[in-house]
């Protein structure tokens, strides 16, 4: 063990150290295994072999065997295998890269503290497959190095960031669970389920996303056109399912999830003013829809409705206050019922309006409001004594 380890290292030209750093591991431990003073751990034993492209029976000292070849080609065409089998299931218009790695992982013991130990508590081992969208780089101008010029750029492929992918088996509880495969979708709305169902063989759960378009889909085909009053109905809803859902938080734990079912969502809906039949229709396709597993009410609430009916609710409240300040200036004869303003508004006691009486001066119609020495007047916000 201790020998071809070295011996692997040193054709290759490297010292402990690089290879340590290679390896993620410390030159001090690497020198423990070339000497055979300390057990290899799996996943370093693996990563060695994969690095020098030889047999772990070959670093162990079993095989003189370094590459297995026929495995080798029995591994080649199986990848070429699933790679068909992706390219047949993966619904995606336009050219794409699969990458599939291979690795594993030592599990720490964890001690009564929660404190990492070197022990391994368990091996775990996966597959991580990656699908990447690739397209040709945008045409642009840039600088030309060899002919100190600015021209054309050249266009490359270029790989973009991962559109699908899934790791295999899933990691559950620090242990590996053969039963459930984690997988990853950019885009919400469209998950690639085609792919799930046909390349990996299993069904995938609705996404968030996709319940919340289903709920909202309901309301809106029960309810009927499209128009304001369906739009307000629905902000209404949220609004009711968001109040709902902040008294349910106040009976649970935190993080645990508040199952809606068909009698609170009828409840949510009579409350928002739908009327009973349509809030009984809608429920029976809740209750189709969702018939395996209830969703969290919180996937179904929509954030952006939420503040949609923050504003609305302002802008009515604005709305009625226009309203009630528009009836005071009627009352106090400062505009006519039309909206018309009046030139001029005169606010007196009830005593005084007897004594009001029109006049000419200076060959001017004039209003007269006759005042006693001791009166005072107010006359756009100044008051002038007599």
């Amino acid at each position: 063990m201790e020998s071809r380890i070295k011996q692997l290292r040193e054709n290759r030209g490297l010292i402990q150290e690089i290879l340590a750093s290679e390896l993620g591991i410390t030159q001090q431990m690497l020198s423990k295994y070339e000497r055979d003073v300390l057990c290899i751990k799996v996943d370093v034993l693996k990563k060695i072999a994969e690095y020098f492209n030889v047999t772990t029976d070959y670093l162990l000292g079993i095989s003189e065997v370094k590459r297995d070849l026929q495995g080798q080609m029995k591994m080649n065409k199986t990848l070429d295998t699933y790679y068909d089998l992706i390219i047949d299931s993966y619904d995606y218009v336009g050219n794409y890269l699969i990458t599939l790695y291979y690795d594993v992982y030592d599990v720490p013991l964890k001690g009564t503290d929660e404190l990492a130990m070197d022990e391994s508590d368990e091996v775990y081992e996966y597959l991580l497959c990656c699908i990447c969208p690739v397209a040709l780089s945008k045409p642009g101008l840039g600088y030309l190095e060899g002919e100190h010029r600015i021209g054309a750029r050249i266009r490359d492929w270029v790989v973009g960031p991962t559109d699908t992918a899934f790791l295999f088996p899933a990691f559950n509880g620090r242990a590996t669970d053969i039963h459930s495969t984690l997988v990853y979708t950019k885009n919400a709305k469209e998950p690639h389920e085609e792919f799930w169902a046909n390349g990996l063989g299993c069904g995938t759960k609705r996404t968030a996303t996709q319940k919340r378009d289903a709920f909202e889909n309901m309301v809106v085909q029960t309810l009927g056109p499209d128009d304001e009053e369906t739009k307000d109905t629905v902000l209404d809803v949220q609004q009711n399912l968001n109040d709902f859902i902040l008294v349910e938080k106040e009976k649970v734990d935190k993080d645990e999830p508040i199952p809606l079912d068909g009698e609170m969502i009828t409840e949510i809906l009579t409350d928002a003013g739908i009327s009973e039949p349509k809030a009984e229709k809608i429920k029976a396709s809740y209750e189709s829809f969702f018939e395996d597993t209830l969703p969290d009410a919180q996937e179904l609430l929509d954030a952006k409705a939420i503040k949609n009916n923050e504003v609305r609710v302002e802008k009515k409240q604005l709305q009625e206050k226009v309203v009630d300040l528009t009836k005071k200036l009627e009352d106090a004869g400062v505009i006519t019922s039309d909206g018309t303003d009046i030139d001029v508004v005169v606010k007196v006691t009830p005593e005084k309006v007897e004594e009001i009486h029109t006049a000419f001066v200076d060959g001017k119609r004039c209003l007269v409001i006759p005042m006693e020495d001791d009166e005072e007047a107010k006359i756009n916000g100044e008051t002038m004594s007599f």
